[in-house]
């Protein structure tokens, strides 16, 4: 239901992508949000974060632009298992610490549910996945590797895994100290499970849906703790 959401524009691009899901007609009515992906603007997301994990770091483009944004944070994990998505996330890495006094950690490891090893598809690029590949990668539960004192923001984009991952660090999401930006457009079900999934935990928290390409491609759930 469309009550899961905060905000009136959260509510309507809601209502619209259903509409489009059933009838196929894509009918945007709010200016989609194309350079704000992961920090818009009418989302009140902190800027003294503190910490940040980005699960799908990819060469770390998203870490780069936060810090550029001049977000406050002190601790940086980066999740890549594609080995060279992770050399490139690696060499970035290298030149934003000459310029950032951060502490980077990166890991090249998925997220899951369960901590073991999974199939996987490298792509070298941002379509990288879990499931359907040759290779093999070890996978684990972000609730084993962040300590209960991680308070800041999660962003993850792990083409259609998020839901597992989701149910791996639900202890770091109901102890209400961080936000995050959940990818809800790889699978169909995703706009709606996931949403509800959050809602359904023990935390209190506001949740914003805002779309950052067209056709409802790199729409995203940000979630926020209530104060």
């Amino acid at each position: 239901a469309d009550r899961v959401w905060t905000d009136e524009k959260s509510r309507t691009l809601y209502r619209e992508r259903l509409a489009a899901m059933a009838l196929g007609e894509v009918a945007e009515s709010h200016p989609i949000d194309w350079e704000e992906q992961y920090w818009p603007q009418d989302v009140p997301l902190k800027d003294d974060m503190a910490d940040f994990a980005d699960l799908g770091a990819f060469d770390g483009d998203t870490i780069a632009m936060l810090l550029e944004k001049g977000v406050k944070l002190r601790r940086i994990w980066g999740f890549e298992p594609d080995l060279e998505n992770y050399r490139k996330l690696v060499g970035r890495v290298l030149e934003l610490r000459r310029r950032f006094p951060v502490d980077f950690t990166l890991v090249p490891l998925a997220v899951g549910n369960e901590n073991g090893s999974v199939s996987f598809s490298s792509c070298g690029n941002v379509s990288s996945c879990i499931g359907g590949g040759k290779d093999v990668v070890t996978v684990c539960r972000l609730d084993d590797m962040l300590h209960c004192g991680f308070a800041g923001y999660i962003k993850m984009d792990i083409e259609g895994a998020e839901w597992d991952a989701l149910c791996g660090m639900r202890r770091l999401i109901e102890a209400g100290n961080s936000a995050l930006a959940v990818c809800i457009y790889h699978k169909p079900v995703d706009i709606f499970q996931i949403p509800l999934l959050l809602k359904s935990w023990n935390c209190r928290a506001n949740l914003y849906l805002r779309n950052h390409c067209a056709n409802y491609f790199d729409s995203v759930c940000y979630m926020l703790p209530a104060i």
